[in-house]
């Protein structure tokens, strides 16, 4: 909300930009691999192996199948021995230049592989990605026995490729990176982080946290917001008492199952709107992120982007568009012109911008991101009508009265053509334009809209609900300006109660 005016409904504050793949609220990222049976996650179910075939045949790129491979370059006219295996080390880059003649991935383009040992005993989380200049990279991990843990699936951002796998203890680990095309060529850079899993005593602690979440989860699907609220506190209780690993001044700030705790509790913070458990998970999450994953991997930028709309509910907008404005910068460098991602954060940064009094370069944002949108998602899209709602905002700051009109009564048009009408997107779009039309003296047109806000509120709301009482005061208002002035006295008395 800015100044009065409703730039997206509470429901879909979250959905306000963040790559155009559905709601944030209470869904970790869709390249989260598990999420321990929390709301929203998902577990990558255990038969998850594309192309895997029985241990000792799993792929070219071992002993049993250099055959294989061999028959393919013996068709290019190519024969070359095989070369060693070389290893990754944590937390190192791992350059080559990827040739067309390289053998193949299956299903990909020209392959690499190179090989990494896990020595802890309680196993790690494995954290890869690839950056590849003039193809799109593709990334497989397997174990040592030929089991697949985890193939890159397919992302707009180009030239990057991630993923994320786990082991259980010590494994040999072979990671393969391939161009999707089978004549990929050019230069192509790996790295792995390890983030250490939990050792005895605090896998019992784990236990405990999750339990707590479970727990939370019945509460809050119950619709007892309250006991939900108190079983998320004692899981962030429980994991105050884990201790961060011992790692470098670089080095991951969780353990790997604290990781997905974190996200949980993040989506219990957005299902509760508890703000004080939103800021805590939001901002732990962003500093493990930035320490384990590419600045392009799209997890990181969901926890970017989660963490700037928390800041902008706690009042720190400055801190909030420092996000947003690098978040856009990385879209504008590395996604397709057009994308509607960039105008979806162009939205979410002139949104900010308004807030911050800055409405000159929150109008080109938003001017910008609705030249997109128009292109890319339709005129009646929910991310079109946020940016014109905005840009409302922006017009009438700047007092451009009757442009803020036409904008709003644009967005409510769209919002019956594709919501009920006692919809709330529908209710915000007729209160936003009720409001302007009030201050361009249009008194019988307000108070039209306004009596049908208050019907809706009245119908779907509690007695006491905020929203149904500033409805109220609103047509008290108006009914006065028509010199109705007992009909307005007693709805301003309603309101005041």
């Amino acid at each position: 909300q800015v100044g009065g005016d409703v730039l997206c409904d509470p429901a879909g504050i979250e959905r306000l930009h963040h790559g155009g793949r559905g709601p944030l609220v209470g869904r970790p990222s869709t390249h989260c691999w598990t999420s321990c049976g929390l709301p929203g996650g998902r577990r990558a179910p255990p038969d998850r192996r594309r192309g895997q075939r029985a241990p000792g045949r799993d792929d070219r790129y071992h002993a049993a199948g250099l055959m294989r491979a061999l028959v393919l370059m013996l068709s290019l006219g190519i024969v070359a021995p095989p070369a060693p295996e070389r290893e990754l080390t944590e937390g190192v880059e791992w350059e080559l230049q990827l040739e067309a003649t390289d053998p193949r991935l299956e299903d990909h383009g020209p392959a690499r592989t190179v090989v990494h040992n896990v020595t802890a005993t309680a196993g790690v989380g494995l954290y890869v990605h690839a950056m590849a200049d003039g193809f799109e990279p593709v990334l497989r991990l397997a174990t040592g026995a030929g089991v697949e843990l985890a193939r890159s699936e397919a992302d707009n951002t180009r030239g990057f490729a991630s993923l994320r796998a786990r082991t259980s203890g010590p494994e040999r680990i072979s990671i393969t990176v391939a161009g999707d095309e089978p004549e990929a060529n050019g230069r192509v850079v790996v790295r792995l982080t390890e983030v250490p899993r939990l050792e005895p005593p605090w896998q019992d602690v784990y236990i405990e946290i999750r339990e707590a979440l479970e727990e939370a989860e019945v509460a809050r699907s119950s619709g007892a917001a309250a006991q939900a609220r108190a079983h998320v506190g004692r899981a962030r209780e429980l994991l105050g008492m884990i201790p961060p690993p011992r790692a470098s001044e670089a080095g991951p700030t969780e353990f790997e199952e604290s990781a997905v705790v974190l996200n949980a509790i993040a989506s219990f913070g957005n299902l509760l709107q508890d703000p004080a458990t939103r800021l805590f998970a939001w901002e732990r999450l962003v500093a493990f992120r930035s320490r384990t994953m590419h600045e392009l991997d799209p997890s990181r930028q969901e926890a970017d982007t989660n963490l700037a709309i928390t800041l902008k509910l706690a009042g720190d907008f400055q801190r909030a568009a420092s996000l947003e404005r690098n978040l856009l910068e990385l879209r504008e460098r590395h996604l397709e012109a057009g994308d509607a991602n960039i105008d979806a954060l162009r939205t979410n940064l002139g949104a900010t911008l308004i807030r911050l009094g800055k409405l000159d370069e929150a109008q080109v944002l938003l001017e910008k991101a609705i030249s997109g949108f128009e292109v890319s998602l339709g005129r009646d899209h929910e991310f079109m009508q946020n940016a014109l709602a905005a840009l409302a905002v922006v017009m009438k700051n700047k007092g451009e009265l009757q442009a803020a009109r036409d904008l709003e009564a644009r967005v409510l048009e769209a919002r019956l053509r594709t919501f009920p009408d006692d919809h709330q997107a529908v209710t915000f779009a007729r209160e936003n334009l009720a409001n302007t039309m009030a201050r361009l003296g249009d008194i019988p047109g307000s108070r039209e809209l306004r009596e049908k806000v208050l019907a809706v509120r009245a119908s779907t709301l509690a007695e006491n609900h905020p929203q149904l009482l500033q409805a109220r005061g609103n047509l008290g208002a108006t009914l006065f300006l028509e010199h109705r002035c007992a009909e307005g006295s007693e709805l301003l008395e309603e309101a005041s109660e």
